[in-house]
């Protein structure tokens, strides 16, 4: 969470447990925090890649599906059309949060 630069060349960090959110100080090396610094760039870029790995497979599906409709003849003009606007009720809490 926080991090302080401490004269005999230590860092005092604050660390946060995701799973518990219990808060906790301990004081490391630069040697440590650079070994930190690059595992957290280095998991980083893996969660990127699967992330970006993950949305390429799902947009390629997706095409598959659309290319799939289109061969059947399933999409037409109409399911480009506008959609009527939904009818809102009094009591309804989007139109009193916009009120």
């Amino acid at each position: 969470m926080r991090w302080e630069q401490r004269a005999d060349g230590e860092v005092l960090i604050e660390l946060r447990c995701p799973e518990c959110l219990v808060l906790s100080q301990v004081c490391r090396s630069a040697t440590e925090m650079a070994e930190l610094d690059r595992r957290q760039a280095e998991t980083r870029a893996r969660l990127v890649d699967a992330y970006e790995a993950t949305v390429a497979e799902n947009m390629a599906l997706l095409a598959d599906n659309l290319a799939e409709a289109l061969r059947r003849d399933l999409v037409g003009a109409d399911d480009f059309a506008p959609r009527p606007e939904r009818r809102r009720r009094p009591d309804d809490p989007d139109v009193r949060r916009a009120a």
